[in-house]
């Protein structure tokens, strides 16, 4: 274990913990997942990103910024999001898989 630990810091590459680079793709991808799925939401309802902004209360670069993905929306942002598209949060969730 030694000889791996020094061969590693050796070549400066870093030590992974199996799935640790999967976990963050699998995270990315919801984020994206869920970002399209309130986005088609928000366009069947007729909204802009701003209207919908100004109902949730949540600032409207937020909103753009959930639906490219960039975002990690918290549980309370998402209930918040669906009550303002009157859209039940299991709806925009069950679309994240289509």
């Amino acid at each position: 274990m030694r000889a791996t630990l020094r061969a590693s810091i050796k070549r400066r590459r870093p030590l992974t913990f199996g799935g640790v680079k999967n976990a963050r793709k699998d995270s990315q991808a919801a984020q994206v997942a869920f970002g399209k799925a309130m986005q088609k939401f928000r366009a069947a309802s007729g909204l802009s990103q701003e209207k919908l902004a100004l109902a949730c209360g949540i600032h409207r670069t937020y909103i753009g910024s959930v639906e490219r993905g960039e975002r990690n929306v918290s549980i309370q942002n998402m209930a918040r999001i669906a009550a303002a598209l009157n859209v039940p949060l299991s709806r925009i969730v069950a679309a994240m898989e289509e």
